[in-house]
């Protein structure tokens, strides 16, 4: 069987179908093909219509790239940590599963399981398919939640909605080559303090960005799921990236707050497009979705107000092109905790041009069963 089909079958197998949850889940063709290849992996043979599939389904933690590695092996130190997936809809755990499992036990090992909020049964029926098959577990141990948002921006004035809307991609362009402030006035002065939306940044800029977008993500990174971009992504979206808007607060020319926002989710490797395809359809084809893959402030500036000051130049040039986009974005627990999704619709509604309100759509759990002697 070539080995597209046979990823692809793994993905039907083994998660939500991709228009069922908004997060992207499993492992790449490339990550899939390394599993397969790696002796620690324990691969169980599934019967389809289409023959024999290879599923891995016990794994190194290193296999898949959206683990936070070092998160795990702090939380568990000097312990064999695996991550497990279990097909959805099969009945009794594979014995070579069963076998894989029990060679972990006398380590103490612990096995990593995501649960995304569509999978029926929860980790409860992961858990008992386990037992059933004699694996002694502790309770589950809940490591993580990452949590999906959306909010669709009503104008307060809606005589001014467009028909055929100038979008933020294009709005923005222009207003970052024009020189609009927070205020939305069009000015020749420097950019040296107050709010610009920008196309693209020098790769200077990107690199005195990302100093302080990392040691803004550090407190976020203790989470079993990456945050934030990597580096190279960070740069390239920053430099190259056209269809990424910028928005920087900067005080004397010194950067103080960054917010990224992006039409094109069918680029972030980590959202399922067909997801927001079925539900948000219009938006989706309008390209009236915008994602923020990036919300950063330097944690040593005094930058309490820099939020709602962007958000207000965001509002406005809204209004200027009668644009009402469906705003989405994913949190860890921290920023959910906080209630981060409240305090960006509380500078929404702070502005005279627009209001939202944000609900959470899915969320995807992280646990970790750990495996008694």
């Amino acid at each position: 069987m070539q080995i597209n089909l046979e990823h692809e079958l793994y993905r039907d197998l083994t998660f939500p179908k991709p228009a069922e949850h908004p997060q992207r889940q499993g492992m790449s063709q490339d990550e899939f093909e390394a599993a397969l290849d790696d002796p620690m992996s324990v691969i169980s043979d599934v019967a389809t219509p289409d023959g024999l599939v290879r599923i891995p389904q016990i794994v190194g933690l290193d296999m898949c790239s959206w683990n936070n590695t070092g998160f795990y092996r702090t939380r568990y130190p000097r312990t064999d940590i695996r991550q497990l997936f279990v097909p959805l809809h099969s009945g009794e755990m594979p014995e070579n599963v069963l076998s894989g499992v029990q060679e972990l036990v006398g380590s103490g090992g612990v096995l990593i399981v995501e649960v995304p909020s569509t999978a029926l049964g929860g980790i409860e029926a992961i858990t008992t398919r386990l037992r059933s098959g004699g694996v002694d577990l502790g309770e589950p141990d809940l490591l993580g939640t990452q949590t999906y948002f959306e909010g669709k921006i009503s104008l307060n004035d809606q005589s001014k909605v467009s028909s055929t809307p100038t979008r933020f991609t294009e709005i923005f362009t222009a207003a970052a080559r024009e020189g609009v402030d927070s205020f939305g006035k069009r000015a020749s002065v420097d950019r040296e303090n107050g709010v610009w939306a920008h196309q693209t940044l020098p790769t200077d800029d990107a690199d005195e960005l990302f100093e302080f977008y990392e040691d803004a993500y550090v407190v976020l990174n203790n989470s079993p799921l990456h945050q934030g971009l990597d580096p190279d992504m960070f740069r390239e979206m920053i430099a190259t990236d056209t269809t990424a808007t910028k928005f920087v607060y900067r005080i004397d020319g010194k950067a103080q707050t960054l917010f990224i926002s992006t039409e094109d989710i069918d680029g972030l490797d980590w959202v399922s497009s067909d997801y927001y395809r079925e539900h948000f359809h219009d938006d989706y084809t309008n390209k009236d979705l915008l994602w923020f893959p990036g919300i950063a402030t330097d944690p040593h500036a005094k930058s309490l107000h820099n939020g709602q000051r962007i958000t207000h130049l965001m509002t406005k040039l809204s209004e200027m092109g009668g644009y009402e986009p469906r705003i989405v974005f994913d949190f860890c627990d921290f920023n959910t905790d906080i209630g981060l999704h409240n305090v960006i619709a509380r500078w929404v509604n702070n502005t005279a041009e627009a209001s939202v309100a944000f609900s959470a759509i899915a969320n995807q759990k992280y646990y970790g069963l750990r495996l008694n002697k």
